[in-house]
């Protein structure tokens, strides 16, 4: 399948929102800005069409709010990786809570609040994966900055070594391809 077929292929799916100018969305106050591919959010095509045709990705349409979406999190994730363990197809439920997320166009107070959760560090990774995919880039640093030094511990793929949340935080910064270093 040659990449523009990826894309009227993703753009066709029956869970997806795509931000269309004519579309009458409504914009929440303090919504974050979406940089980039508003079909994707920036993920890789194969990646989001999987989450999109996965059954649990359909599951999330009942969940209405972003606090459900959050206990989802802390109830689902014990990892941040892509993909399902032990497959390169099956999306994980982080990515499909992460989609989920997408969707709901989380605002400002939203996203501090998934950043400064307590109760799990994968709801904050969440929050970290959310602007490193979608925040445009000149706000990206005023985002992580504060975090750099975060000694919260993450395992943020099965197989993967703890590392401090400030670790990852510098990841998702320097490496364009991040999974390749994690898992």
């Amino acid at each position: 399948m040659h990449v523009g077929a990826n894309n009227e292929a993703i753009a066709a799916l029956p869970y997806y929102h795509v931000e269309d100018p004519s579309e009458n969305r409504e914009v929440k106050s303090n919504e974050l800005k979406v940089h980039g591919n508003t079909r994707t959010y920036n993920l890789n095509s194969l990646l989001a069409q999987n989450i999109m045709n996965s059954e649990y990705f359909k599951e999330l349409q009942e969940i209405e709010s972003f606090l459900d979406t959050v206990d989802e999190i802390y109830n689902r994730c014990s990892h941040v990786a892509p993909w399902a363990v032990g497959t390169s197809r099956i999306p994980s439920s982080a990515f499909c809570l992460l989609m989920k997320l997408f969707v709901l166009r989380v605002t400002k107070k939203q996203m501090y609040t998934l950043l400064n959760h307590p109760d799990s560090p994968y709801i904050r990774a969440l929050g970290f994966l959310y602007l490193r995919y979608t925040c445009p880039p000149k706000e990206l640093w005023g985002w992580f900055e504060q975090y750099l030094d975060d000694q919260e511990e993450i395992k943020p793929c099965p197989d993967a070594s703890l590392m401090t949340m400030g670790q990852f935080v510098v990841k998702l910064i320097k490496e364009m391809q991040v999974w390749r270093g994690l898992c």
